[in-house]
């Protein structure tokens, strides 16, 4: 399954942009919430917190998404 995934995004050159992760819960959170990484480049330190969902920002970046064939659980709805 993975070489399918890398033959798909090495056809594309998008090797070095694209990755896949392992999807895992450390613990529930509500369909109002999300998890937010907030990095501090220069002391090179990253937070993860859990914030209520807001609607997409400028400000914001999504970095992470889950395939699903459900599309409310593909936006966090």
């Amino acid at each position: 399954m993975l070489n399918d995934i890398r033959t798909v995004l090495e056809k594309h050159n998008y090797t070095e942009r694209v990755g896949v992760c392992l999807l895992h819960r450390h613990f529930d959170l509500s369909n109002s919430e999300v998890l937010m990484e907030f990095t501090e480049k220069d002391r090179r330190v990253s937070e993860i917190v859990v914030e209520r969902y807001t609607e997409p920002s400028k400000t914001k970046i999504q970095t992470m998404w889950k395939l699903s064939r459900d599309i409310t659980a593909a936006i966090g709805m």
